[in-house]
């Protein structure tokens, strides 16, 4: 995550989230959530003494929007690279969205459709038979947010499926889905919603895969576990929508996917030791030795540090060739990036650039040679959370 995005996503937990937990009276999580990026994380060139905003120290709370951006981010590193290989591979990815008609009461709504899953997956035993003979395995994420109409809860999950040969799955998910809905407790006709092959067949028929539809079911699945209007929803809303997700994992892995899970939740818990020697180029004098300092977030903004955005903020104390010499680097950041199954260094600024660019709703055609993917989780999921009130 950039500097810039940081800061702006940190001013939305003070001014909006922040206040809504108060109201609410759910003084644990807006303590956290308030004191979350207090203290950034620096490189300190021990060479030239030139510092460089690596990230900040995190609440880990599910409702921060600091702490779910990096751990989106985070799974969008890990997932789209595992996908891209079983793409070339020659398996068949899918996409799809199981729902259940909306509910007042938001607890009852999450036991229908989780014990739902449960039976589709693993506990009928017809069911799961198909389900495991069609997909290898694949990744299941939980999404709460008010119907548009209805105004009611509306819980669903997103699933991203991976397949070794093409098969026309619909009506039988369609049943599936329907047959374990009512034996969880719903009715018989809530059905899926969605559901959308990335690979396609140009018209001479040969098979390619869509580059927009694989980050759209990525973006879809990794993405913050609720769209909630903290300005404009009222404390009891709100109060329901913690206990009720209370214990509530976001994210599940299974078949051939079950490892990303692991790399996800070693990569968000490494510890940062402070003081410590860690490679790392610096831009100014090109030496690749770093030692890690922490700096109060708010007393940075005046500091001698450099921010690596796409606008880049120099410090007015820098001499002219401290300032010339950093123009000369092009402002490139190094990779701080996630290594993938092959020991390679994940490309993460292009990533991020690819995931903060695509919409949800429309997908431009992605650019191959795109340099930081960092933008398009922020465009994706600008709806999820109101800036203004």
């Amino acid at each position: 995550m950039k500097y810039t995005k940081f800061k702006e996503l940190k001013k939305v937990n003070r001014e909006i989230i922040v206040p809504a937990f108060e109201r609410a009276r759910l003084d644990k999580i807006s303590t956290a959530i308030a004191d979350c990026g207090d203290f950034s994380v620096l490189y300190e060139c021990t060479s030239c003494g030139t510092r460089e905003w690596k990230g900040f120290t995190r609440c880990k709370n599910k409702f921060c929007i600091c702490c779910n951006a990096v751990k989106s981010l985070t799974w969008l590193a890990k997932t789209y690279s595992k996908f891209e290989k079983f793409l070339e591979e020659g398996k068949y990815i899918v996409m799809l969205t199981l729902t259940i008609r909306d509910r007042e009461n938001l607890q009852s709504a999450l036991d229908i459709i989780t014990n739902a899953w449960r039976l589709f997956y693993n506990r009928d035993r017809q069911c799961a038979k198909e389900f495991k003979y069609t997909f290898e395995g694949g990744i299941k994420s939980i999404e709460v947010k008010t119907g548009e109409n209805s105004g009611m809860w509306h819980p669903h999950l997103h699933c991203l499926l991976v397949k070794d040969h093409f098969s026309y799955d619909k009506p039988y998910i369609d049943s599936a889905w329907s047959k374990c809905v009512k034996l969880a407790g719903g009715d018989i006709d809530e059905k899926i919603t969605y559901i959308e092959s990335v690979y396609m067949r140009d018209e001479h028929g040969v098979k390619t895969y869509d580059k927009d539809a694989l980050m759209r079911g990525i973006v879809e699945s990794v993405k913050y576990i609720t769209k909630f209007d903290y300005a404009n929803e009222s404390t009891e809303r709100l109060q329901e929508l913690v206990g009720a997700l209370n214990g509530v994992r976001h994210i599940d892995t299974f078949g051939c996917c079950k490892n990303i899970h692991k790399d996800v939740e070693d990569e968000l818990s490494e510890q940062v030791k402070i003081n410590e020697i860690v490679e790392h180029a610096c831009k100014i004098c090109g030496c690749n030795e770093s030692k890690l300092v922490q700096m109060v977030t708010e007393r940075m903004f005046d500091s001698d540090v450099i921010v690596l955005t796409d606008e880049m903020n120099i410090g007015s104390e820098h001499s002219e060739e401290f300032i010339e010499g950093f123009k000369a680097s092009n402002g490139k950041r190094s990779w701080d990036g996630l290594i993938d199954d092959d020991g390679k260094q994940a490309d993460n600024d292009k990533l991020e650039e690819l995931f903060y660019q695509t919409s949800i709703f429309d997908v431009p055609t992605l650019d191959a040679n795109a340099d930081n993917l960092d933008k398009l989780f922020f465009e994706a999921t600008k709806n999820d959370i109101k800036i203004k009130p």
